[in-house]
């Protein structure tokens, strides 16, 4: 019997270095990526590309803009001034207005006042009785409400013993209502007012009180209208458009 020759054994034994495998793949990516620079600055360099060139012209362009924004930033500096300028002097001007506007008032008032005085002690202006002098209407604080102040005057001339006068005042106003012409009297103006209102003064005598006007009513005219007790005594009647005088502050 013969004997079966055994194969030989060929183990080899390598040893396993995972890093030199790394280093060689490295290698090849930067051998590879400095062959890509080297061709791109070849490309650029004979297409007319200079990156310096370049830097320069970066560099100037973002100095241009910084320029740029700094005069946009000056200009915008100079249009607030300029706004806030505009402000004050819009605002000096208001008050050079409200001023001479008060002024105005103020001078209105005096004459009126002067003329009022005048008016009880000059027969010449007209003949002794009573009179309306003045009548005057505000806005009130709630809609469709008016404040009304009326000043009556006694006018007696230059005599040395003046005499109390006793009369009646009425007030009422025309307008339109619904289209048509109506004429509504105080009672329908002011509920709760006690009338006729009497009055009774020597020299003169100021009347205030409140309107309310009805919805829908559109006033035209004031008629307010002083009737003296003794028949010898002339009267008044006063029409007057309806105005409204604006509230000005007092200084």
């Amino acid at each position: 019997m013969k004997e079966v020759p055994q194969a030989k054994s060929r183990l080899v034994v390598r040893t396993h270095e995972p890093w030199r495998v790394r280093v060689v793949i490295g290698a090849v990516v930067v051998l590879l990526l400095g062959t890509a620079w080297m061709m791109f600055n070849y490309g650029h360099k004979h297409a007319g590309f200079d990156s310096a060139a370049y830097s320069r012209e970066q560099s100037e362009w973002e100095s241009e803009q910084q320029r740029l924004e700094n005069q946009i930033s000056e200009l915008r500096a100079k249009v607030a001034r300029l706004e806030i300028a505009g402000q004050v002097s819009k605002h000096a001007a208001l008050l050079i207005r409200d001023e001479l506007a008060q002024q105005q008032l103020d001078s209105q008032s005096m004459r009126e006042e002067l003329a009022f005085y005048r008016g009880i002690v000059s027969p010449e202006q007209g003949r002794n009785g009573l009179y309306i002098h003045t009548v005057q209407l505000v806005p009130g604080k709630q809609e469709r409400e008016y404040l009304y102040s009326l000043t009556v005057i006694h006018k007696q001339g230059l005599k040395k013993r003046h005499r109390r006068i006793t009369g009646t005042l009425d007030f009422k106003l025309e307008g339109k209502q619904a289209g048509k012409q109506v004429t509504l009297p105080l009672s329908a103006l002011q509920p709760g007012r006690k009338l006729p209102i009497t009055l009774s003064f020597k020299y003169f005598n100021r009347v205030k009180g409140r309107l309310v006007l009805p919805e829908g009513f559109e006033p035209e005219t004031v008629v307010v209208t002083i009737k003296p007790k003794r028949k010898k005594i002339n009267g008044d009647t006063k029409r007057q458009p309806w105005r409204i005088r604006s509230l000005t502050k007092q200084g």
